[in-house]
């Protein structure tokens, strides 16, 4: 074969909408599915070769995707992983364009298909592979027409991870490979194996009048690739000779886990500063900063500096190696070694350790080591050679430990190298905050990691556990990233996976796309209209929005439709899910099917004004003034019926027999209380210590409350609850307690937004952030400097008291943004360019 670094990716892969469609919108593909068996019962891996010549150098466009997903190799080189997670309505190909010199190549592709336990959120249809190459050279390149061979891998079995954590995880199941390299099957597997594969359906990227709910629809990915980064952060790791389970720090083999620290961290500059350590490291705690000193190095060895050289294990050995990558990470591991023929090595992944050596239980403090379980999800490789191998699970682990466990038989095996390589979606953090309040300030890089790690080919409520986009976490994550970041396409996949999902089989989305799934959280439908409202704001792009309008008009018509005597709703068939940690099931009272929950009705009056605003926006009037009415309406109704005046405060049913949070924050947002029950609810949101409390999800949507009825300091307490996570050690924010599920779930990670758009109070004044409004809540803070990206600049703020109710406030707006400071009932214009002012809390 050439030299690899002969072949040339022009872009990898290249932007989706450069070549357009190919073949027409309702035109059949020239390539076809291809498949070597057809196992719909069990889980395979399948090997794909062609082999080519060219006669001279040539530029190649390939078109590339799987059933479920690939692997793609030009001769040695991997150029692409796919295909993007889409469903069947909008499956997903990448596209390459590449330089291949002349002489004579190979096309290669590892494919998997999981059936007895795949990923939630994995659409699929069937095992296959489909390649087709543009003109002129469709003929030579695609499956279907060119000589494509295949075979099935038996050396692959499956793990199933619910026997490993003790609980169903959600996210597939992992591989005990039998051999030494991928690219081996190629050329020392079952050579006689080869076999023409089956050919299946068409290519179709168009709905050919007839389609079978079946057919995957081909459509170019939305995204850019994903992260390909090489971790490279001072990791601590611990070295045991047994195969006990609990972890006990005598025992370390300090020589050994010196050698594995060389081996596995970075090396500093001369002037012991680390360009690529990570700013959450352990040594130091969570900080904003890009860059930051090297210390001392953390490790259970000897303080030496060791040179970086390979780790032989002696025959007959058994090592379990421990590593804390003091962060948490998405990631593809590598391990490089040679010899070692018979030899076992396992790579488990794990968020935390456990108190329990069969099942994942959470302990209290995440930085204690001694005594605890590495309890996790693992994939196995057993050495069939002597030769030099490169192991590599097929899907990427997440979480803050590793556990790689070695056994070897009669031949020594040296371990080369250990990589881990970080990916998900490219985010790109512009923004930066910085406060008074040491607890605020650590709170942000927490916050915007678990952003980072629960953002992937869709955003996910947890990279650990099921990986699946929901509405509820997906809308905190698009707020989010619109400060964060000046790239929506995840968020404009989000909104469309959504509305992909409408069936006919429910009047409503599915709760979660994409997924193997249909299931449906009807008050999820509500949030997904002010995800829609919320892009509407912060984004703009009125064709999106008119093309997924007809969607939240559906939704709110059909909640409608079940009006009671009262003009209430009835709560609907589904799960009506809103919040886990206070609600049996995630159901309030009354949310059971054919019940009347204040918190459904409440929710649908805010969808109600959002659809209002956006029909205005829009210069749609009547349908506004429709919504408005409706919203109105179900208002008055819901007072009258929830509104408790000796209690002071909105009940969660109609038997007034429960009080929430929850309530009485919606029916603030709303703005339709009458002024009397309004102020006297606003009071007791705060200062009740009888309504059920709201968990860290819906902990948003009170914190909104919070800021709307300008409760600073209850807001900012509130918010110094996460704090919590991070004393106990967490490097994300998770699900709900200390004690719970997941380390890493996308819902917790709002402090960070209402930093800098409620305290800070930075917000759109209207659709498509043309003005701005600027509402600080300063509470007990005394200072805070930021700065937000805005379309191709920033937006930045500064404000410092000079006394105790005196404020130095700067603010900067690009050339072409004006906009508003409210201030304390106060609103003054501001332009673009610099605003000084001085102003006191009685201004």
């Amino acid at each position: 074969m050439p030299d690899a670094q002969k072949i040339q990716l022009t872009q990898f892969p290249f932007p989706s909408k450069s070549s357009g469609t190919p073949w027409g919108p309702r035109t059949e593909w020239p390539a076809h599915w291809i498949q070597a068996a057809n196992p719909r019962s069990k889980s395979t891996v399948t090997a794909y070769r062609l082999d080519f010549t060219l006669e001279k150098t040539s530029e190649v466009e390939f078109h590339v995707t799987a059933d479920q997903r690939y692997w793609l190799y030009l001769d040695d080189m991997r150029i692409g992983r796919g295909s993007e997670r889409g469903t069947t309505r909008e499956w997903y190909y990448e596209s390459y364009r590449v330089r291949i010199p002349a002489g004579a190549h190979q096309l290669r592709a590892i494919v998997w298909h999981l059936c007895a336990s795949p990923p939630w959120a994995q659409v699929s249809v069937e095992p296959g592979f489909l390649l087709a190459a543009s003109t002129p050279f469709t003929e030579q390149f695609s499956t279907g027409i060119a000589n494509w061979q295949a075979q099935e891998l038996h050396n692959v079995q499956f793990l199933a991870p619910v026997k490993q954590v003790g609980r169903d995880i959600g996210c597939g199941e992992r591989i005990h490979y039998t051999g030494m390299r991928w690219l081996d099957v190629f050329s020392k597997v079952h050579t006689e194996a080869w076999k023409s594969p089956h050919l299946r359906t068409a290519g179709n990227n168009g709905f050919l009048l007839a389609t079978s709910p079946n057919d995957r629809i081909l459509h170019p990915g939305r995204l850019p690739s994903m992260r390909a980064e090489t971790i490279q952060t001072d990791c601590t790791v611990c070295i045991v000779d047994t195969q006990i389970q609990c972890i006990n720090l005598a025992q370390n083999i300090k020589s050994e886990a010196a050698q594995w620290h060389a081996l596995l961290n970075h090396s500093c500059d001369a002037t012991g500063t680390c360009a690529t350590h990570n700013a959450m490291g352990k040594a130091l705690r969570p900080t904003s900063k890009e860059q930051v000193e090297c210390g001392p190095h953390e490790t259970l060895g000897n303080e030496a500096q060791i040179a970086v050289t390979p780790i032989t294990i002696a025959p007959y050995s058994t090592r379990r190696i421990l590593i804390d990558l003091n962060n948490y990470y998405c990631a593809y591991s590598q391990i490089a070694t040679q010899g070692g023929a018979g030899s076992s090595i396992t790579i488990g992944w794990a968020e935390r350790l456990s108190t329990d050596p069969q099942q994942a239980l959470a302990p209290e403090d995440r930085l204690q080591l001694e005594g605890h379980h590495f309890v996790g999800v693992t994939d196995r490789f057993t050495l069939n050679a002597s030769d030099t191998s490169l192991l590599e699970p097929l899907w990427w682990q997440a979480g803050r430990f590793v556990q790689i466990t070695i056994s070897t038989a009669e031949e020594a095996l040296t371990i080369k190298q250990v990589q881990f390589e970080h990916t998900g979606y490219p985010l790109k953090n512009e923004s930066n905050f910085h406060s008074d309040a040491a607890w605020l300030n650590a709170q942000i890089p927490v916050a915007y990691r678990t952003l980072q790690a629960c953002a992937q080919e869709t955003y996910t409520d947890c990279p650990y556990w099921e990986q699946l986009q929901y509405i509820g976490d997906t809308r905190i994550q698009a707020l989010i990233t619109y400060l964060t970041d000046r790239d929506v396409r995840l968020i404009e996949k989000g909104i469309h996976s959504f509305a992909l999902t409408m069936t006919g089989a429910s009047p409503f989305p599915a709760c979660s796309a994409p997924s193997s799934e249909i299931k449906i959280i009807a008050p999820f439908a509500l949030w997904w209209i002010g995800m829609l409202r919320d892009y509407g704001r912060w984004h703009g792009d009125s064709a999106f929005i008119r093309k997924h309008l007809p969607t939240a008009w559906w939704i709110v018509d059909h909640f409608l439709l079940d009006r009671n005597e009262s003009g209430l709703i009835c709560s609907p068939q589904g799960w009506n899910y809103v919040d886990s940690t206070i609600f049996p099931g995630g159901e309030p009272k009354g949310a059971e099917p054919g019940g009347v929950s204040g918190i459904l009705n409440w929710q649908l009056v805010l969808a109600l004004n959002e659809l209002a605003e956006l029909s205005q926006w829009l210069e749609e009037p009547e349908r506004a003034e429709y919504a408005k009415r409706l919203s109105r309406e179900l208002a008055t109704a819901c007072e009258a019926t929830f509104w408790n005046a000796e209690y002071g405060a909105i009940a969660d049913d109609s038997s007034q027999s429960t009080y929430s949070e929850h309530s009485q924050a919606l029916a603030l947002l709303s703005g339709h209380l009458s002024e009397t029950a309004h102020a006297t609810v606003s009071r007791t949101l705060v200062v009740s210590k009888n309504l059920l409390r709201a968990g860290p999800y819906f902990t948003h949507y009170i914190c909104e409350a919070y800021r709307q009825e300008a409760h600073a300091e209850a807001l900012q307490a509130r918010l110094q609850e996460w704090s919590k996570f991070i004393d106990a050690g967490f490097y994300t924010f998770p699900e709900e307690a200390i004690v719970g599920r997941s380390d890493c779930h996308a819902w917790s990670s709002h402090p960070l937004y209402h930093a800098y758009s409620s305290i800070a109070g930075i917000r759109p004044r209207g659709f498509g952030f043309d003005e701005v409004e600027i509402r600080p809540q300063l509470g007990s803070l005394r200072s805070l400097k930021l700065s937000v990206p805005w379309r191709d600049t920033f937006i930045s703020l500064q404000i410092q008291t000079t006394n105790e109710s005196s404020y130095s406030i700067e603010i900067q707006l690009p050339d072409t943004l004006r906009g508003v400071l409210l201030w304390h009932g106060e609103e003054k214009a501001i332009t673009a360019g610099t605003t000084h002012l001085r102003l006191t809390t009685s201004t």
